[in-house]
């Protein structure tokens, strides 16, 4: 079997990837006539997508690849490994919180991403998705695609009620307070201390109050009056007008699916599924029974929210590429540039409902791969759709619009590997636990994450 064709990964056993990040050797190459590629994308239809891609670039090159899939949490670990026994793989396909961190620990050639870019055209790019990757100055690795997160809410019952879209913390409150009753919970979102759901869901939040983790000299900042109100607010939705419970990313997703939700804040990766296009989970409201479409056609979003000390902002996750120093530099940087324009419209398939492209478009047409976009299919099951039938030139426009105004605390400030420390240690998801659980008051949880941010920021 030809290299270009293989996909080094197990897709049935995750140990087998586990085992991957563990050995040197296993998918990690230096100077061999090869690109190895990482990629967080790990799902079957997922990488079979993906291998399209590389194969094509194959095709017109002669150049071979190789494609390795690793867990999104075994990652940071598969990387450190690799690094050190001095076999990183050309290419990582990677999450916006790690790019920091690594080009800060020489695994990632930040002039061969800046080289890339200047190529296919700087101005070409999502300015936020570049200050996304920005460290010491320099721009760390190539932005690919990403999505924001949003608040998903049922159009009808706000009719219904006479309520404004949830645009606001008062216009959520007021909502989530209204519909909470029967068997309609009025806001879900991340509680559970075990996945980073809860705190994606509430940086979401905690940005539009103009919470941030750090101040604009890079030290940290969390205990303050906006930070606290953001705890106030959150926890107070969650204990009032949520379900109750370690809710995470799959039993909301449930939940919502299910019809007995007002409101959800979740990725667009709901999309597929909303629409009944995945064989996963599909919608199961009484309605859905004779109209499948009912839930989507009653479902409307937002996508950037304001409360009372911010502005209008979206949290933002980015897929981004980049190059290690050590291996075939110039023809990964060959790579990257055809992902990032002829190889772009079937990148922006692999998943396209959460790829909004970081790169929207050409010099001579600036929004060409934002239409690629719109015509990209989404779902696995026997009926597929495109995003742009999904949710219409509105619904474009409205990802488009928030797209700009990705926001995530402390990345644009140089300090991301202090955000995946937190993450990984789920430090504000435990501090809103206490809050919830009534042992802590909002000033004491921002003063404990605070104090813990510190402790990893000196490490």
């Amino acid at each position: 079997m030809p290299v270009a064709r293989r996909i080094a990964v197990a897709l049935m056993a995750m140990a087998t990837l586990a085992a991957t990040a563990c050995f040197p050797g296993a998918g990690g190459h230096s100077r061999d006539g090869v690109i190895t590629v990482w990629t967080v994308l790990v799902l079957p239809n997922e990488l079979e997508q993906m291998q399209s891609v590389l194969d094509d670039f194959t095709a017109g090159t002669g150049i071979e690849t190789e494609l390795v899939a690793i867990d999104p949490g075994d990652m940071p670990t598969a990387v450190t490994n690799a690094a050190a026994a001095g076999d990183l793989p050309d290419v990582l396909f990677h999450t916006v919180d790690l790019t920091q961190g690594w080009a800060a620990d020489g695994i990632l050639d930040a002039g061969a991403a800046e080289d890339v870019i200047a190529s296919l055209g700087r101005e070409t790019f999502n300015p936020a998705a570049l200050d996304l990757v920005r460290s010491e100055g320099r721009t760390a690795a190539v932005p690919s695609d990403g999505w924001g997160q949003l608040i998903f809410y049922r159009e009808d019952l706000f009719e219904e009620a006479g309520l404004e879209p949830p645009t606001d913390f008062d216009a959520i409150e007021e909502a989530a307070r209204t519909l909470h009753g029967g068997d309609t919970v009025g806001l879900l979102a991340g509680t559970s201390t075990s996945t980073p759901y809860t705190q994606q869901t509430f940086e979401h939040i905690a940005l539009a109050n103009g919470c941030e983790l750090v101040d604009s000299e890079g030290r940290v900042d969390f205990h303050t009056p906006r930070c606290v109100e953001a705890i106030d607010r959150y926890t107070t939705w969650m204990t009032e007008y949520s379900a109750g419970g370690q809710q995470d990313e799959l039993s909301t997703r449930a939940t919502y699916l299910s019809g007995r939700a007002a409101m959800m804040i979740w990725s667009p990766h709901l999309f597929d599924e909303l629409y009944g296009l995945s064989t996963e989970i599909a919608p199961s409201c009484p309605e859905c029974a004779d109209d499948p479409g009912w839930l989507a056609d009653n479902t409307g979003f937002v996508q950037r929210v304001s409360g009372p000390g911010g502005d209008p902002v979206q949290f933002g996750q980015t897929l981004n590429l980049g190059i290690t120093p050590h291996g075939d530099v110039e023809e990964a940087q060959e790579f990257v540039g055809h992902l990032l324009s002829d190889g772009y419209p079937g990148l922006l398939e692999v998943a396209a409902e959460g790829q909004f492209p970081m790169r929207p478009g050409t010099g001579e047409a600036p929004e060409e791969f934002i239409g690629s976009w719109k015509e990209a299919e989404v779902g696995d099951t026997a009926e597929t759709s495109t995003i742009g039938a999904m949710i219409g030139e509105d619904g474009v426009s409205a990802i488009s619009d928030g797209a700009l105004n990705f926001e995530r605390w402390a990345v644009a400030g140089d300090q991301g590997p202090l955000v995946q420390a937190l993450y990984g240690e789920f430090v504000v998801s435990q501090a809103l636990q206490h809050v919830m659980q009534g042992t802590m008051t909002p000033d004491e949880a921002a003063r404990q994450v605070q104090e813990r941010a510190e402790e990893l920021s000196a490490d």
